[in-house]
């Protein structure tokens, strides 16, 4: 019995191949919608659509970066593993940018709120720390390495953000993307 759980070159090519499929899916799924045209399913809102699609997809493009780095110790076991692997990545990045789209047009419709900035943000980090777990991979850079790296992106973008005036921006939008006065939530801009 394998000591580390049964996890090995072989249940690592067959999760990347089964991760890639689901995820090939999603992103055509993803992209008739976002560029497409492609009208929501019945009854669903944008509200919905992005409530339902941004957070769990920036949970999975965390997850995947996590996976890659655990990975990285079995891809000299099968030279499939690193490109499938490049792969994944790859897609999980496109769905970190399919996760803002669903969020743009929710903000579209909804309007500009301090946990849609947030969201924005995050979301914006995640699609980077992937970038950074992509060229770690390609690169063969250490772990230790990659973790620094994204720990330093990670702090870096919170001081940079205590510079930025978050109510400004919101009330700015607000009150640019309002059609009239009548539309603009008062109550909620002064506060």
């Amino acid at each position: 019995l394998d000591r580390k759980f049964g996890v090995n070159g072989g249940s690592v090519l067959r999760s990347l191949i089964a991760f890639n499929v689901i995820l090939g899916v999603q992103s055509i799924l993803d992209f008739s919608i976002l560029l497409g045209n492609a009208a929501l399913p019945d009854g669903m809102t944008y509200a919905t659509y992005a409530h339902r699609g941004a957070y769990p997809l920036m949970i999975t493009a965390m997850l995947a970066g996590m996976f890659a780095i655990a990975a990285r110790p079995y891809l000299r076991e099968h030279a499939a593993l690193k490109p499938l692997l490049v792969l994944w990545i790859g897609q999980n990045t496109l769905l970190s940018f399919s996760a803002v789209l669903r969020l743009n047009l929710y903000i579209g419709e909804y309007g500009l709120t301090y946990l849609r900035t947030y969201a924005l943000m995050l979301i914006g980090l995640v699609g980077v720390g992937l970038v950074v777990v992509l060229w770690h991979v390609v690169r063969e850079r250490s772990s230790f390495l990659l973790i620094a790296r994204l720990a330093a992106i990670g702090f870096g973008t919170l001081y940079l953000s205590t510079f930025f005036n978050f109510a400004g921006f919101i009330a700015k939008s607000t009150i640019t993307q309002a059609t009239d006065t009548a539309s603009v939530d008062w109550s909620y801009l002064c506060q």
